[in-house]
């Protein structure tokens, strides 16, 4: 008889004799019939303006883990319901194409952990509304907007 808890992978990419990149991950494995729920997951986005002046703006936004699991590598999406533009960004890497506003984390802020969050702001430029996004999605899931 065997039994096993666990089964662990390496993949290894090479060229040329030269490792580019090593990644291991460990499947657990449960008793036969055992089902355990998926962690529940869930966010939730507060964007606040800093400071604003005619035609600008600072803004911050924040992003909790409001679920049980870990979120490792996060991409936030909106879009503006005016006609801002962003500019300089900080905390993440911030790219815009028209109204949509896509914003991804950087190495040094990449996991949230469950009941912590992260923030990051911009710079932003507009000419007839500086009206707040409504709607977030993390990840491609909605997110609750405080």
């Amino acid at each position: 008889m065997c039994s096993a808890v666990a089964l662990k992978a390496m993949v290894t990419i090479s060229s040329g004799g030269v490792t580019l990149a090593t990644q291991t991950a460990t499947l657990t494995i449960g008793p036969t019939g055992t089902s355990q729920p998926p962690p529940r997951s869930g966010c939730a986005v507060s964007y606040s303006r800093q400071s604003e002046r005619s035609g600008g703006f600072v803004a911050q936004i924040t992003v909790a883990n409001t679920g049980s699991a870990q979120i490792a590598g996060w991409t936030l999406a909106f879009a503006f319901a005016g006609d801002q533009v962003v500019g300089n960004a900080w905390n993440a890497s911030v790219t815009q194409s028209g109204r949509n506003v896509t914003a991804t984390n950087l190495p040094y802020d990449r996991v949230i952990a469950p009941g912590a969050s992260v923030a990051f702001g911009f710079q932003g430029t507009w000419h007839s509304s500086d009206a707040s996004p409504t709607a977030f999605t993390l990840n491609g899931a909605a997110c609750t907007a405080r």
